[in-house]
């Protein structure tokens, strides 16, 4: 990788980029050094503390898992909840799920702007009803799969209840609209005014038909009477999502030479059906003037979704908040093309880029790339700033700031990373003085 960025800083001295130049040539140099660790020694033991260099640099191994960890470790309590300085109980998520929102692949020199405009059309996804909450104004798509006419609410104000003798929603084997063998699903041939209809699928059977309530609209004494039946109920209202984060993942296509940003998300999600997930998320994403998204094939949005809910639990929650993280620190198929062309565009686009970021209840939680660990003794030599431990890992003694020994720089093959923090070695010759733990 440290070569591969002295070429792309080459490149660009000779082409007057002197910005570049600058970075990549930093860059590399921090990648080298990387290799080393500041060591702190204890005078007593001949051992002592050591502290890693980080190269800050994505997609390089070991500095990317310790990031990844910082970030599981700062946001696991708010996920599975936790008592405030002042002793009151703080409820994790009550309903997590996740969430994979995509886009179209890029082509090369493209990837800055995509991953500009994809956390943008985030944002526009944060303000809709199904997050932000509020009343759903959410409609199914005009025209379903099979072209049939569709278009009715998605959310009306009696759910149809399936008929007790049926035991699936396909067709009975006696169903002559599905032209095939029982069992199998409806075709366009079913007739578009067929009674069991609801508006979302037409895989109902209609041999047994599912009880609808007030299919000609409701009496009087409902309350909801006196709406209008081409639309969703007015009392229908979606909660909004206390908290979530967001984790940007960017892959390479070494086939098509092309970039695939996407979304990873963890959400306090309340419950949403995937089909109005994706229209809401075509909808954010399309930005063509006047389009009906769904209605017009020439709709630019995306409409490639997931979602699945997450249990409970605190170690499917864990399980979940690493799944999401995870893909910060694995850049797929881009250290691997071993291009350098390939990965200075990816360290280039993702400079100084929030790749994982915390909304509502997880608001400014963000990324502690950059932030000293918060237990310690800051140790001051100079301008430099060391946090040692107010232990020696290497003999376990008791440590002041007074006790340690000016920091330098050793390899990082002779440190060893235990439960009580990273062990700098001594030599072979030196053995431990009088202090014995």
């Amino acid at each position: 990788m440290a070569g591969h960025l002295d070429t792309l800083a080459a490149r660009a001295e000779g082409a007057l980029d002197y910005a570049r130049w600058a970075w990549f040539t930093e860059k590399a140099a921090a990648l080298r050094r990387c290799t080393h660790v500041v060591v702190v020694p204890d005078p007593a033991c001949g051992g002592g503390a050591a502290r890693p260099l980080s190269c800050h640099v994505r997609g390089e191994p070991d500095c990317e898992r310790t990031r990844s960890a910082r970030l599981l470790h700062r946001f696991i309590e708010t996920v599975e909840g936790y008592v405030d300085a002042h002793g009151r109980a703080v409820d994790g998520m009550a309903r997590p799920a996740m969430l994979t929102l995509t886009v179209a692949n890029v082509d090369q020199g493209l990837l800055g702007a995509a991953a500009d405009q994809i956390q943008a059309d985030f944002g526009r996804l944060r303000r809709r009803a199904i997050i932000a909450g509020g009343p759903c104004r959410w409609r199914w798509r005009e025209r379903g799969p099979t072209g049939v006419r569709d278009g009715a609410p998605g959310h009306p104000c009696h759910e149809p209840i399936a008929a007790d003798a049926c035991l699936s929603p396909r067709c009975d084997p006696a169903c002559p609209a599905s032209g095939r063998e029982g069992g199998s699903d409806h075709l366009a041939s079913c007739d578009s005014g067929c009674p069991t209809r609801t508006g979302r699928r037409q895989s109902h059977c209609p041999t047994h038909v599912p009880r609808i309530i007030h299919p000609s609209g409701c009496p009087r004494g409902c309350p909801h009477a006196g709406h209008r039946r081409d639309r969703n109920c007015p009392a229908f209202r979606h909660d909004p999502v206390p908290g979530g984060l967001r984790a940007l993942d960017i892959t390479f296509n070494p086939d098509a030479y092309t970039w695939h940003p996407h979304l990873h998300a963890l959400v306090d999600l309340p419950w949403l059906d995937w089909a109005e997930l994706r229209d809401t998320w075509q909808a954010s994403t399309c930005h063509r003037p006047g389009c009906r998204h769904g209605a017009d094939p020439e709709c630019g949005g995306s409409w490639m979704v997931w979602i699945s809910s997450v249990p409970t639990d605190p170690e499917a929650r864990q399980a979940a908040l690493r799944e999401v993280l995870k893909y910060v620190a694995k850049p797929a198929g881009i250290i691997d093309t071993d291009d350098p062309d390939v990965l200075g565009e990816f360290l280039w686009a993702t400079r100084a880029r929030r790749m994982v970021a915390g909304f509502g209840t997880l608001h400014r939680l963000g990324d502690p790339e950059f932030e000293p660990d918060a237990e310690g003794v800051l140790l001051r030599v100079g301008e430099m700033g060391v946090r040692v431990p107010t232990h020696c890992p290497h003999c376990g003694r008791p440590m002041g700031a007074a006790d340690w020994g000016t920091p330098y720089e050793g390899d990082r093959w002779r440190a060893e990373h235990r439960s009580t923090g990273w062990v700098w070695h001594p030599p072979p010759e030196a053995a431990p003085t009088g202090w014995v733990p």
